[in-house]
């Protein structure tokens, strides 16, 4: 992304009043511990490592949808 990477992206989301609850997803071709940490560390709630598969997407709609 020009300008703002998506962990400075979600930090800044994080920071906005009412956000605290809004599902932030990574999507990155870094799958090792300390891209897990960096993300993790921002307040990004699920780490999906490319390429995604829609089963991967349907897991987190899942698990964050149910109630």
């Amino acid at each position: 992304m020009p300008g703002l990477d998506g962990i400075e992206a979600a930090k800044r989301i994080r920071m906005l009043p009412g956000q605290e609850r809004v599902l932030i997803a990574a999507v990155t071709g870094w799958g090792n511990e300390r891209a897990r940490d960096e993300t993790r560390a921002a307040g990004i709630d699920v780490h999906l490592v490319k390429p995604v598969t829609m089963n991967a997407v349907d897991e987190v709609l899942h698990r964050y949808t149910a109630t």
